[in-house]
């Protein structure tokens, strides 16, 4: 077995907080299986690319043997059952997740034929890789897809079929055609992350009310996965994570008018609503019965706002970014707002547009 622990403490920084939390607390489980998926491009994606390109995308993919361009990714399931997602955006993506079938989803499971655990899967790729290529991005020459046949091959798994199903070319996009590299290169993933990053694809990162699901769908993209619950379902905060209230008392998907954020961090719990608003009684009792209590004050969403989904999750995201620093939170997220709590809307969009 390969002795990953001083790897990955030098690359912590470069894995990210939900990655290396993810690799230090599973990474001694045995891998049972793998799923390799490929997910079709959204259509917000293909219509960004053919503005850039004057059409040009489409106009080749017409001509070419696909229908359609992907993003790839496997899930993985440990010995103890938990199914874990990787996958290269426009950084490397590890993270506990649950399996999305999306319209158009195409999967293959890959046999696992020896005796190998997380780490070592992921280890032996970035030994494979060598740790530029396995933490840059390059929309041309190392995206989702080489990353994906790194792990197959670094890790001896899967066949020749395995490496087709994963392995798209999509060399005719590029040739010829440098200003579309160019833009690729200095963005972000062209099979995945482009999505979230310029238009938001079926992630919706904008202003207006925003459900449970797509909550979950957008943290999920920010590189961390959360809890929901309702109000009066304090019992459920019963473990580290990251978890999202809903203030209206309503159930049935929890559609409900008002969002808060709480982290859970073994004796202690960060909590904020974006109003600046104490707990609600049935959650603080909970929380100041078994931890130690941090909450904001300061009220930097306006009355008539209703982006409180996005000030939830710019919270969430921020506090994993910055090791749960108090100091930090109240000297440089509450400091990103401004008086007139208007304009702030828009600042929480930027920022998370910007992770």
């Amino acid at each position: 077995m390969i002795n990953l622990t001083r790897t990955f403490d030098f690359d912590k920084n470069k894995f990210g907080a939900t990655a290396s939390d993810c690799i230090a607390q599973f990474g001694h489980l045995k891998v049972k299986s793998m799923t390799v998926f490929r997910r079709p491009l959204m259509q917000a994606s293909m219509m960004l690319m053919n503005v850039v390109t004057w059409g040009e995308v489409q106009k080749r993919l017409d001509n070419s043997p696909y229908d359609t361009l992907f993003h790839l990714g496997c899930y993985i399931v440990l010995e103890n059952g938990k199914l874990i997602e990787i996958d290269k955006q426009q950084t490397v993506k590890i993270r506990p997740s649950k399996i999305d079938k999306s319209k158009g989803t195409e999967f293959m499971d890959v046999p696992i034929n020896k005796n190998i655990s997380f780490a070592e899967l992921i280890g032996h790729t970035l030994d494979f890789m060598g740790k530029n290529k396995f933490f840059s991005y390059d929309g041309r020459k190392n995206n989702c897809q080489d990353f994906m046949i790194a792990v197959v091959n670094s890790n001896q798994l899967g066949s020749q079929s395995t490496r087709e199903f994963i392995k798209q070319d999509t060399e005719f996009i590029f040739k010829n055609n440098s200003y579309f590299e160019k833009f690729l290169k200095f963005n972000t993933d062209v099979i995945g992350g482009v999505e979230r990053t310029f238009l938001g694809g079926s992630i919706k990162l904008g202003k207006g009310v925003t459900d449970n699901f797509e909550l979950e769908d957008i943290a999920k993209s920010l590189g961390f996965s959360v809890t929901i619950i309702s109000r009066d379902e304090p019992q459920k905060i019963n473990h580290n994570g990251y978890y999202i209230i809903n203030l209206d008392k309503s159930h049935g998907g929890y559609g409900g008018t008002h969002w808060v954020g709480l982290i859970i961090r073994g004796k202690n719990a960060y909590y904020c609503d974006s109003f600046g608003a104490y707990p609600p009684e049935m959650v603080s009792d909970h929380l100041f019965d078994h931890y130690i209590v941090h909450y904001n004050d300061v009220k930097y969403q306006d009355n008539n706002s209703d982006a409180c989904g996005m000030f939830t999750l710019g919270f969430l995201r921020f506090m994993l970014q910055n090791n749960y620093s108090i100091t930090k939170f109240n000297n440089i997220f509450l400091k990103m707002f401004v008086p007139n709590l208007k304009k702030n809307d828009d600042i929480i969009i930027d920022y998370l547009k910007s992770i």
